[in-house]
């Protein structure tokens, strides 16, 4: 089990059993893309990624470099992310300094993060992609 599982769950209501056995329909999909899109300010839902959590995305983020990139990760947190960024063939560099992150084609933030729950500002991570 992982260490991250939290013993109180979040109240919801009622899930039917039946929504196990299917995949989700496409307007629900769409539906959860605009809703995060706008919570997360992005321009639209075509700029929303969804998936079943984020251990499946990993090595397609870390691809989207490839072996000729760089990535960055903002330390410490998750390993997967420079793990999958060093499977994709990328060199990585794991820092905790904020300004060491503009030398890389892929920049990780977990934001909140884990483990440590450091939170980047929103202000920071536009100058740094500035």
């Amino acid at each position: 089990l992982s260490t991250g599982i939290n013993p109180h769950s979040y109240p919801h209501t009622p899930i039917p059993g039946n929504v196990f056995a299917r995949l989700p329909e496409p307007s629900s999909l769409e539906r959860l893309k605009t809703v995060a899109a706008a919570a997360y300010r992005a321009p639209s839902a075509a700029h929303i990624a969804a998936g079943p959590g984020t251990q499946i995305l990993l090595p397609i983020i870390a691809g989207l470099v490839g072996g000729d990139g760089k990535a960055a990760v903002l330390s410490p947190t998750y390993a997967e992310h420079a793990r999958a960024a060093r499977m994709a063939g990328s060199e990585v560099l794991e820092t905790d300094d904020l300004d060491q992150l503009s030398t890389a084609s892929l920049v990780v933030i977990v934001n909140p993060n884990n483990p440590t729950g450091r939170i980047v500002s929103t202000d920071d991570i536009l100058a740094l992609a500035e």
